[in-house]
């Protein structure tokens, strides 16, 4: 080996020895979450029968619930962890996402005849891309101090929104949003352990009593 091979062998080895430290424990932190999040969604969704299918492998699930409350029956739900396990890839994921996600997608029995979004407005959160804004009308709502900006085509999906907003807002509850095409509720939620399911249970209690 020539003299000047020496230090670049040396700065492997220690990247290597990094890249598998920072596995072993990203691998340890993503398995926390995701049992976590999906231990604290079947709490406050109480399902009949759930199905999930795991993405990645460390990254997160996709979670079919079959529940029984009232005008809901169905909610999909999927969680994507940041990559904790790639020395590389984790800190420019970090410095683009912040945070585990957890997407909400509920099915409930009525009929949604409009579209609309709430989102979080605060600093620091970034407002999602929606289409056709000038063509929605605006409100705003205030729940637990934190303030939300109201998009809307009708009055049904103003109430339901608002109903949502003022049961679920925390720092948490980034953006739900009424997809008529689908009859779907969307809500988007930071997936932080241990708080996951009272906001679950409370926009679960909205949706079961349209």
């Amino acid at each position: 080996m020539n003299a000047w091979q020496a230090p670049w062998m040396g700065w492997l080895v220690l990247l290597g020895g990094a890249a598998y430290l920072q596995y072993l424990w990203g691998r340890r932190a993503n398995w926390r979450i995701i049992r976590g999040t999906a231990a604290e969604c079947e709490r406050a969704l109480r399902p009949k029968d759930q199905r999930y299918t795991w993405i990645g492998g460390l990254i997160g699930y996709r979670a079919d619930y079959v529940v029984r409350r009232g005008d809901l029956n169905r909610v999909e739900a999927t969680l994507t962890a940041l990559p904790r396990h790639s020395l590389l890839y984790f800190p420019v994921s970090w410095a683009w996402r912040r945070h585990d996600t957890l997407y909400l997608l509920w099915r409930p029995n009525m009929p949604l005849r409009s579209r609309a979004h709430a989102y979080l407005v605060a600093p620091g959160v970034l407002a999602p891309r929606i289409r056709d804004v000038a063509a929605l009308h605006e409100a705003w709502v205030t729940g637990g101090g934190h303030r939300y900006r109201l998009l809307y085509s009708g009055e049904q999906s103003r109430r339901l929104l608002t109903r949502l907003v003022e049961a679920g807002a925390s720092p948490l509850l980034r953006h739900v949003s009424i997809n008529p095409e689908e009859g779907a509720v969307y809500c988007r939620v930071v997936a932080r352990p241990g708080q996951v399911a009272p906001l679950v249970e409370r926009l679960a209690d909205v949706l079961q009593e349209l």
